[in-house]
């Protein structure tokens, strides 16, 4: 029970635990330093030629959970807890159609939530929640109105 409670924990509410209680009980300041907060940026489109060469990446696809009660800035924090060294993430969220910024023009293809990270190296672990290894994309569907996430240390 305590397993699963722990693995349904990752990204929901479930068993009680908040994210700060999932935080502290996983994570020890004194020897690890601080768990670093992500500021978000907005980028009207991103294009692929400023994703970075180097590190690895990894896309999110939804889960079996009920992971959307945290913040894409929660989720980083807890994947960061987790050992997972975030250097950077973008997002965007679901939406009902693709909107070039300055037009008027809406698709009408819905598109599920986008949620790519980097990490500075391969890290297989990382699909046990959920993100899968994609080479640097070569495409990316709605690229606008999305969040860059980059970790801060205090």
């Amino acid at each position: 029970m305590v397993l699963s409670c722990i693995a349904v924990s990752i990204f929901s509410f479930n068993c009680s635990m908040s994210p700060e209680q999932f935080d502290k009980s996983h994570w020890n300041e004194e020897t690890q330093g601080p768990i670093p907060t992500f500021a978000e940026t907005n980028i009207e489109e991103l294009d692929l030629q400023m994703l970075p060469d180097s590190g690895a990446y990894y896309l999110y696809h939804e889960s079996d959970y009920n992971d959307n009660l945290l913040s894409p800035e929660k989720k980083l924090r807890r994947l960061y807890v987790l050992g997972f060294n975030i250097t950077m993430a973008w997002y965007r969220q679901p939406t009902g159609g693709c909107n070039k910024p300055g037009t008027t023009l809406v698709t009408k293809t819905v598109y599920p939530e986008f949620f790519l990270i980097r990490l500075p190296k391969a890290n297989e672990l990382i699909e046990e929640y959920n993100f899968r290894f994609i080479d640097k994309p070569e495409h990316l569907p709605c690229p606008y109105n999305i969040s860059l996430y980059t970790p801060v240390f205090k």
